[in-house]
């Protein structure tokens, strides 16, 4: 099993916070967002992790990592940034070992990685069904940019994206199954080839600036715009859902949430 983490991106919101430090390595409870995941990782048994860096690329100097760089951050989303790891990728599938893919502005424990290493499916996203209860109190950052996903009864993915203007209604009602995506993914060998075929078939067909999803340029599409492609195009993908604390730190307001929560060892 192998980890993969995205970096590449500044994080604007977090302001002056991140002028001179990349998102990643804001400090929680003085310990930094990345090594809270790569203490997670191989807490797990996941030794050999890679991660894609950009803004600030030289911060970014801790030896045990593979490092993949995207000089073309500032133009891309979480998608193009993962595929600058792509020879990681292709190395997973040829070793035949599966891989964790992670955002790098998430703080979860290492129970969430134990989850997502437990995974059968191909392509498998991780979810969190409690996902309401996170957003109390949060202000910065409301229900409506949530990344949330519609699955059915055999928790196969439907929908998936910053839908819940969309859904209001069935989520109120409890009509439909819904989480929210937490911003890391299983994927085995034949997931990542899946994955890999997708991306190299749109690259084909589509410029940078062409739309694409619900993104207004290709260059700047997220990974959900991807996953809801391979779902419309017949793709199976799994949902995995569990309940278990876990922070996005998006806004100034998220990292004094982590902070306390951390801080008191709850």
């Amino acid at each position: 099993m192998k980890g993969l983490i995205v970096a590449a991106g500044r994080g604007t919101r977090l302001g002056k916070l991140t002028k001179d430090t990349p998102k990643a390595l804001l400090e929680v409870a003085d310990r930094t967002i990345l090594q809270r995941m790569i203490t997670a990782m191989t807490n797990c048994g996941i030794n050999e992790i890679g991660l894609v860096r950009g803004y600030l690329a030289n911060k970014f100097n801790i030896p045990s990592l593979k490092y993949f760089e995207n000089p073309n951050f500032e133009k891309n989303n979480v998608l193009h940034s993962l595929m600058c790891a792509k020879d990681f990728l292709i190395e997973s599938v040829n070793e035949g070992e599966p891989l964790i893919v992670t955002y790098s502005d998430i703080v979860v424990d290492s129970s969430w990685i134990e989850y997502a290493t437990t995974m059968s499916a191909d392509i498998a996203l991780i979810c969190d069904s409690n996902w309401e209860y996170g957003y109390v109190g949060r202000s910065q950052h409301p229900m409506t940019e949530a990344e949330l996903v519609v699955f059915d009864d055999k928790n196969n993915l439907q929908k998936i994206g910053k839908i819940y203007s969309l859904l209001n209604k069935e989520i109120k009602l409890g009509t439909i199954n819904v989480a929210e995506f937490i911003g890391m993914f299983y994927l085995s060998p034949n997931g990542i080839l899946k994955l890999l075929n997708t991306f190299d078939g749109l690259t084909k067909s589509l410029g940078p600036t062409d739309a694409f999803g619900k993104s207004a340029e290709f260059q700047t599409a997220y990974l959900s715009d991807l996953f809801q492609y391979m779902v419309n195009a017949g793709d199976q993908i799994s949902v995995a859902t569990a309940i278990s604390p876990w922070f996005e730190i998006d806004t100034a307001q998220d990292l004094r949430r982590a902070e306390d929560y951390f801080s008191k060892s709850n």
